[in-house]
């Protein structure tokens, strides 16, 4: 009689197969391989750094100054890119924070025929940079000036965290200034109401 959980089988006269009825027969299951999505670089550090792989190391190079450090997952992480970018004389991020604790005063001596104390003066790159244009203007030079060697070379020497402008930049930064300096002549004009004569020899 034939059980009712099994039945057996004669295969090639004498080999004898069992089969369970109420098992069901095995499949053999293959991994499934998903690939997982790229993630965002999280770390605040990474909009200053521009992503580099050489000879499969991953490193990474500063937009400002050009340095390449190396990025290790598992060694430094972006601790070695956040100090970077807190001694980076190029940073401009780093120049405009005037309450970073990082940041040094400078004593300014006060110049020649003026009076009082020595006071404490930080460094400001749209203060520097108007200043450039108003020497430009009063000593009538070319916008091409701020890209010569020597002048680069000596602004390195005296104020390293200025960034000189482009001859381009220079020229709408004059135009600025055209526009403020006509803006306080008109006001001039409306408040003092003065006679103006205009003469022509022809």
């Amino acid at each position: 009689m034939e059980d009712e959980t099994s039945r057996t089988a004669n295969v090639s006269g004498s080999a004898l197969v069992t089969e369970s009825l109420d098992s069901t027969p095995e499949v053999e299951q293959h991994p499934v391989t998903v690939k997982r999505k790229a993630i965002e670089p999280r770390s605040a550090a990474w909009p200053h750094y521009d992503k580099l792989i050489e000879d499969g190391i991953n490193k990474a190079k500063c937009k400002y100054c050009g340095k390449v450090l190396l990025v290790d997952a598992t060694k430094n992480g972006t601790t070695g890119l956040n100090k970077h970018l807190k001694t980076c004389l190029k940073n401009p991020n780093k120049v405009n924070i005037s309450n970073s604790k990082y940041k040094q005063s400078n004593l300014n001596f006060p110049l020649e025929g003026e009076t009082g104390d020595g006071a404490t003066w930080t460094f400001n790159q749209e203060v520097s940079r108007r200043a450039l244009v108003e020497m430009l203007i009063l000593d009538k030079l070319p916008f091409r000036f701020v890209e010569k060697e020597g002048f680069k070379k000596f602004m390195k020497k005296t104020q390293p965290l200025f960034r000189v402008p482009s001859r381009r930049t220079v020229t709408r930064d004059c135009y600025v200034v055209f526009g403020e300096e006509r803006q306080k002549f008109m006001k001039y004009l409306k408040d003092t109401s003065p006679r103006v004569c205009l003469t022509t020899d022809t």
